[in-house]
């Protein structure tokens, strides 16, 4: 359940054209849902929430200089959550469940 809570608010904001600082509370429900175990542990995953965290504050003057920087984020984001919420389903080493 929480998983696809995590999910669900995950993608809410790609599904929008036009992204603004108050929609970007949405993707941090994402981070709510999510367990301290299902958070990320590798530097890549952590930074990508680091980047998420920061967004309100620079993903306003990164636009003004003409970085597209929210929409790379949150695409970023999404791929986290769903690597870390399919986790849970495939063990840690990726091993495939139908085998015993």
């Amino acid at each position: 359940m929480r998983s696809s809570a995590a999910l669900g608010l995950a993608a809410t904001p790609l599904l929008t054209p036009y992204l603004h600082n108050y929609d970007l509370v949405i993707a941090f429900g994402a981070l709510a849902f999510m367990t301290p175990e299902s958070l990320p542990v590798n530097s890549v995953g952590r930074g990508i929430v680091g980047h998420l965290w920061m967004l309100p504050a620079t993903g306003w003057l990164l636009n003004y200089l003409g970085v597209p920087w929210a929409p790379i984020v949150l695409v970023a984001f999404y791929l986290v959550v769903i690597r870390q919420t399919a986790e849970p389903l495939t063990g840690q080493s990726g091993a495939d469940v139908s085998q015993p």
